[in-house]
């Protein structure tokens, strides 16, 4: 769950509890980060089978772009969540 070091406008670590409680119980577990940085390391995201965006990130580094291209080719998922 890739949020943001922000408030806002989206508020994502007060929305966090609200979303990753929910999907437990289903054993979906969540993980969050404020960061891409946090969030596009390939040693990291190996480990995760998706990432929930969830937060305003309006540009990535040539290597963020990179892990996050490689992890959705890979067979992986990366989705938005609007609100």
């Amino acid at each position: 769950f890739l949020g943001q070091d922000q408030d806002r406008p989206h508020d994502p670590a007060r929305m966090y509890p609200l979303i990753a409680a929910p999907l437990a119980r289903h054993g979906i577990q969540l993980t969050y980060v404020a960061t891409p940085a946090e969030a596009f390391d390939s040693g990291r995201l190996r480990h995760y089978d998706a990432i929930l965006l969830y937060g305003n990130h309006e540009t990535l580094t040539p290597a963020q772009e990179k892990v996050l291209l490689e992890f959705v080719e890979g067979g992986h998922e990366a989705d938005t969540l609007i609100r």
